[in-house]
C-alpha cells in the first residue's frame, strides 16, 4: 500500500493507493501550551478527521511525523496511528 502525506504551507495532500484527499495543517499548542504539535484536518467520505502529530528525527534517518488519527464527531480512547515519512523516491 502506497501512502503519503505532504504538508505544503497550510495545505495537505494525503494519498493512499492513488486516492488523493486535500486538507489543512497548522502548528498548534497542546498540553496547556507545553508541547507544539502539527494538526492535520481533512474530510474523507463526508467524515471529518483530525490528526495530532509529533515530528522527530535523528542523524541517520529521515524525519518522521507520528500522528494519532481520529474522527472529529466522535470521542475515542483508541485513535488510529500513522507514521509519515518523506518519500525521496516520489520526485
Amino acid at each position: 500500500m502506497k501512502r503519503s502525506c505532504e504538508i505544503f504551507g497550510l495545505k495537505v495532500r494525503r494519498s493512499i493507493n492513488g486516492q488523493v484527499i486535500y486538507g489543512t495543517a497548522a502548528i498548534e499548542t497542546a498540553l496547556n501550551g507545553d508541547a507544539r504539535v502539527i494538526r492535520i484536518r481533512f474530510r474523507e467520505n463526508q467524515i471529518f478527521y483530525e490528526q495530532t502529530c509529533l515530528s522527530q528525527s535523528d542523524l541517520d534517518n529521515y524525519a518522521r511525523i507520528s500522528c494519532y488519527l481520529y474522527r472529529l464527531d466522535k470521542s475515542t480512547t483508541e485513535p488510529g496511528l500513522e507514521a509519515l515519512f518523506h518519500d525521496h523516491h516520489d520526485r
